[in-house]
């Protein structure tokens, strides 16, 4: 589950643009949504973090961004202990 921890972020990201492209007239339904979303990136941080404290070896997972002629940006994840638990402290 470590390697889907770039989940994280986009979760509550879907949630806020569904509700303002698509869910905005109904009050009931975006707020079940959002809510929804939230909870599904505290399970996932949930499920990271015990995943790492049963093996602490740090995962990280890097991509280009950013490619021109002599520049490269790379954008990346690094999860190790204390990311996992810094991802129950934001999620919670």
């Amino acid at each position: 589950m470590v390697e889907y921890s770039w989940l994280i972020p986009l979760f509550p990201l879907f949630s806020f643009v569904m509700i303002v492209f698509f869910l905005n007239r109904n009050n009931k339904v975006s707020s079940y949504f959002s809510i929804a979303m939230v909870l599904t990136s505290c399970a996932v941080s949930f499920k990271v973090f015990f995943e790492v404290f049963a093996d602490p070896t740090p995962y990280a997972a890097f991509i280009n961004w950013i490619v021109l002629s002599n520049f490269v940006l790379p954008m990346g994840i690094y999860i190790d202990p204390l990311t996992a638990v810094m991802l129950i402290v934001v999620t919670v």
